[in-house]
This record gives structure tokens, sequence and C-alpha cells, in this order.
């Protein structure tokens, strides 16, 4: 992939991260399950403000790893590969929790 494109994709990751956190805070409870037991039960809850937190922080700061470092292309892939994973924990977030 063209490197403009994947600045693009990484631009729009970070408005994704910032779009799922507020809809979160909307419409998630406010205790939220971050872990389910082998039983399917709910395992253990975090604060709201917390929980999304955690994702936001790992999406936008990779994100902006791979915009504004001056790496080699090996590493900036890391850096957006792994931007990609915080999306991946809201959407999960999203599944476990909607009510």
């Amino acid at each position: 992939m063209k490197q403009k494109n994947k600045n693009i994709l990484a631009i729009g990751i970070i408005a994704a991260a910032v779009l799922l956190a507020a809809a979160g805070i909307v419409y998630l409870p406010d205790a939220l399950v971050v872990r389910i037991g082998l039983s399917g039960s709910a395992g253990k809850t975090m604060p709201k403000l917390l929980a999304l937190a955690i994702p936001t922080l790992i999406s936008i700061g990779f994100a902006l790893d791979y915009l504004l470092a001056k790496k080699n292309e090996a590493q900036k892939d890391k850096s957006f590969w792994t931007s990609l994973i915080g999306i991946a924990i809201f959407v999960l977030m999203f599944i476990t929790n909607w009510r």
C-alpha cells in the first residue's frame, strides 16, 4: 500500500477511535465487562471512562507514532497495525457490553 494511503488510513483510525469512545460514553453501561470467565459469565468489570480510555490511547497513540515517526517502513508498519488492535478492542467491548 502506498504511503499516502496509509497516512489517510491512520488519520481515519484516529477519527474512528474518537467516535467510538464518544459512542461508548453515550451508549454503554457505567461498568464495562473487560474479562469473561470460562463459564461465560462476567469476570471483571471496570468503570466506563477507564475501560474506554485504554483502546482510545492505543489507537491514537500508535497512529500518531506512525504518522510522526521518522523510522524505517518495517517499524512504522508495526505502529500502524497496532493502532488497528485498539479498534478491534473497541469492537469486542461493544459486542460484550451492548444492552
